[in-house]
């Protein structure tokens, strides 16, 4: 499959790639979050899935969950 026809494929779904694959990243930022140990620092689990720095990676994950890696983090924990 040629890039263009996946480009494609999502926009005939209303979905923009880039976006999907930053949302997967996240909703396995959050299973990571939700199986950390105690003193597992909330920066590495992002950084460990591609979020380089803890401020964006905050502000995204708010973004997709209404909360942040902390709050998530005490919500279900």
């Amino acid at each position: 499959m040629s890039v263009r026809s996946l480009y494609r494929m999502f926009a005939d779904k209303g979905l923009v790639v880039a976006q999907y694959i930053r949302n997967r990243r996240l909703d396995f930022c959050a299973d990571a979050i939700r199986h950390a140990a105690d003193d597992e620092k909330l920066a590495g689990i992002g950084f460990h899935w591609g979020f380089s720095d803890q401020s964006h990676f905050s502000t995204v994950f708010k973004q997709r969950f209404g909360m942040t890696p902390g709050e998530y983090r005490r919500k279900f924990r």
